[in-house]
């Protein structure tokens, strides 16, 4: 079974077991595997009896499994030149993009870049964004 990136996957006929397992084997880009494996019996298809409660022939089970996305952070330490000291007040924006060579600051705040976090140092002179989000 894979899915078509609508977060909808393709209906597969199987032929007849009295058990199935499901299993993710590759994630979306920036999504952490799901290693779990989901087993489905014949009680599964329980709401798919007839009236006299024999098992249909033709059953179908819909399951919804989510993914966790990868997050990372990034870790500032701001300085002085002179004497390596720690200083504190200093604040990194953080944007979402690709910047090309000779890009400056400026570039970053043009359309197809978005903020997504702000890094403040602290009186140790270290500042830690929040999680953000990998991948596309």
């Amino acid at each position: 079974m894979e899915t078509t990136g609508t977060s909808i996957g393709t209906t597969v006929k199987l032929p007849w077991a009295e058990s199935y397992s499901v299993q993710e084997t590759k994630a979306p880009e920036g999504y952490i595997l799901d290693p779990t494996i989901y087993d489905y019996t014949l009680k599964d298809f329980q709401n798919q009896m007839d009236a006299t409660g024999s098992i249909l022939l033709a059953k179908n089970h819909s399951v919804t499994m989510t993914n966790t996305p990868i997050t990372g952070k990034i870790q500032v330490k701001k300085v002085d030149e002179d004497n390596n000291k720690a200083l504190a007040g200093a604040e990194f924006d953080i944007y979402k993009g690709s910047l090309n060579p000779g890009d400056t600051y400026e570039n970053v705040q043009e359309p197809g870049y978005k903020k997504v976090g702000t890094i403040t140092v602290d009186g140790s002179g270290i500042g830690v964004s929040p999680a953000l989000f990998t991948g596309k």
